[in-house]
């Protein structure tokens, strides 16, 4: 355990740009149904970009440094989600979608997992990744904010009948969703309790599994804020709901 609290204590080392330069997978690389390691991947942050062999404090240090995480927002997720998929060390991407543990159906950019598979598609779907912009509103669809991000989590669930999903699936898509906004959303002034996140970048993340250009983190997000976010989101989900169901 003593190697694992240095990964865990030891501020990250940043890499120059050219060490993260984008590089698309190849046809022997490895890939998982979530866009954030599968970006780590592309992107060489820690991980090898074969997305073969894993460890955790790979993980750590690479969700700390990509993405601004704290060291112990970064811990839970790489050990927790090691052991939910039935991994303890390390693990190829791939199988860190295994179904229905973190990974879940009506996926914003994947399709459902096929009965009788074990593991999730990884393929994007161009069209689903068209109507993510389709749900957003804000200044005249270039900028995605709560209520967005809680109609396409809606939309989704619609879609693929998973009305609502089960409480801990539903709490896993919120999270996802709560750290996109999290870590790419920007704060404008007088709107503190807030975060939007550009299209643009939403499209880059989501269906190119890469960084936004330009891109770097500009603060440290933590496990407190995105059960904050999460917490909004679940608000604005079911006002959405409630609403819908007047409607009809």
């Amino acid at each position: 355990m003593s190697g694992l609290r240095r990964y865990i204590e030891t501020p990250p080392r940043l890499l120059s740009d050219d060490a993260h330069a984008f590089r698309a997978p190849l046809a022997s690389d490895v890939r998982s149904v979530c866009p954030a390691l599968n970006t780590m991947a592309n992107h060489g942050y820690m991980l090898p970009r074969s997305g073969r062999d894993i460890t955790i404090p790979q993980l750590i240090t690479g969700l700390r440094t990509c993405y601004g995480l704290s060291a112990a927002l970064a811990f839970l997720l790489s050990v927790g989600g090691m052991l939910i998929t039935g991994h303890f060390w390390s693990s190829d991407l791939y199988h860190i979608g295994r179904h229905n543990r973190i990974e879940h159906d009506a996926s914003l950019v994947h399709l459902d997992t096929p009965l009788g598979e074990r593991y999730g598609p990884i393929a994007i779907q161009k069209d689903l990744v068209e109507a993510l912009k389709d749900d957003v509103r804000g200044e005249e669809g270039k900028v995605a904010n709560d209520d967005d991000f809680a109609r396409m989590r809606i939309r989704r669930e619609k879609e693929t009948g998973h009305v609502p999903l089960p409480s801990v699936r539903d709490a896993f898509a919120r999270a996802e969703a709560a750290s996109i906004l999290e870590v790419f959303g920007e704060i404008r002034p007088g709107e503190e309790a807030e975060r939007n996140v550009a299209v643009e970048r939403l499209v880059s993340f989501l269906g190119e599994e890469r960084l936004p250009d330009g891109w770097k983190p500009d603060h440290v997000n933590t496990l407190r804020d995105t059960l904050k976010r999460s917490g909004q989101l679940k608000k604005v989900m079911d006002a959405m709901r409630k609403d819908s169901e007047q409607v009809d």
